[in-house]
């Protein structure tokens, strides 16, 4: 149903990115359209992702031809994955609860609440907190805030709230819906100087093959914004990919910024060119997850965090999405992602 709307899409990207594009010496808001209509119509392409993927500058490897959408390639997953119960890795809870009884490094759950009649006031630490829906995705609903240990309020967006106050307001943001309570993580020193308190993480896509084993088949570094509460592309977050042999970082892509992301637009760090260390051990814990929880997908997005005390698993996504691996390498999803949804 997307078509009905694409004239209107791509009429609106091209005014509001045009100027910038011919800036950079790309093409005029009349090619600009010409070509994102085509892509829409002969190749399955929404405007909205021919821009955000650049798919009118050749530099980036990118082309109509060879970009898959997150609906293309969840249809072919939702296939797949019939028969899993892929419900315990999308409910964050359960998931966690798995990763527990696996002797699996995941982030610390102080509640989980279901219903309206949950007691938050014996496992609020005094300490920060992560609000985030059970079901959630794209950092959607997720909520962060920080402990003051002067006054014992949390403060969140200018917000101070003592304990009381905090679990009326957490109490009535989800109505009823279920949500997750965690510990705060805090980045690795390696991953501090890029983004200071906001958490970033690695997404690290495994693939198991026929013959049972487990193998890395892309890493992408997220990166989020200096006051941001997550590091998801969609909240302006950055998105780098990250060589799993060398660990050197590429530019990065965001929705919220034109053009190639070579140091991070609040700190200054460097991205562009920067080796991490980090990453060796944070895809050991998903190849090791992929090969030791059960009854998995073929193919597993694992967000993970790393702390000063190591690799802590975030989440798995089953439905992984194809978007954020192109955004990453700028070019086709590997096809040893896709080639087990190709028979």
């Amino acid at each position: 149903m997307w078509h009905l709307r694409a004239p209107w899409d791509a009429v609106s990207a091209a005014a509001l990115h045009g100027r910038r594009i011919r800036e950079a010496g790309g093409p005029g808001r009349w090619t600009l359209f010409r070509d994102s209509l085509a892509a829409a119509f002969a190749w399955n392409v929404s405007p909205r992702v021919f821009h955000a993927l650049r798919l009118w500058d050749s530099a980036t490897g990118l082309s109509a031809e060879t970009v898959v959408q997150d609906a293309e390639i969840g249809i072919h997953q939702m296939i797949a994955n019939r028969g899993l119960d892929v419900g315990r890795v999308a409910d964050k809870a359960r998931f966690a609860e798995l990763c527990t009884s696996h002797d699996l490094p995941v982030v610390r759950t102080l509640a989980v609440l279901r219903g309206a009649d949950t007691d938050l006031r014996t496992v609020l630490p005094a300490a920060p907190v992560f609000f985030k829906p059970l079901e959630g995705s794209q950092g959607e609903g997720a909520q962060r805030w920080l402990f003051d240990p002067g006054d014992e309020r949390w403060v969140r967006k200018g917000r101070r709230l003592d304990r009381g106050e905090l679990l009326s307001s957490i109490h009535a943001f989800r109505r009823g819906r279920g949500f997750l309570v965690q510990e705060c993580l805090v980045n690795h020193p390696e991953l501090e100087s890029l983004s200071g308190p906001t958490l970033s993480s690695l997404r690290i896509m495994t693939r198991v093959s026929d013959d049972g084993a487990v193998s890395v088949a892309c890493v992408v570094l997220k990166v989020g914004r200096q006051g941001a509460e997550v590091d998801n592309r969609h909240a302006g977050g950055i998105v780098c990919a990250v060589d799993p042999a060398t660990g050197r970082v590429g530019a990065g892509l965001s929705s919220t910024r034109f053009g190639a992301i070579t140091a991070h637009p609040d700190s200054g760090a460097e991205l562009e060119g920067r080796v991490l260390i980090v990453h060796r051990d944070a895809m050991a814990v998903a190849t090791r997850a992929h090969a030791t929880l059960p009854d998995l997908p073929r193919t597993v997005g694992w967000d993970i965090a790393v702390t000063p005390e190591g690799p802590v698993i975030i989440e798995a996504n089953s439905m992984w999405g194809a978007g954020i691996v192109q955004w990453a390498l700028q070019g086709p999803v590997p096809l040893q992602l896709i080639e087990p949804y190709l028979r």
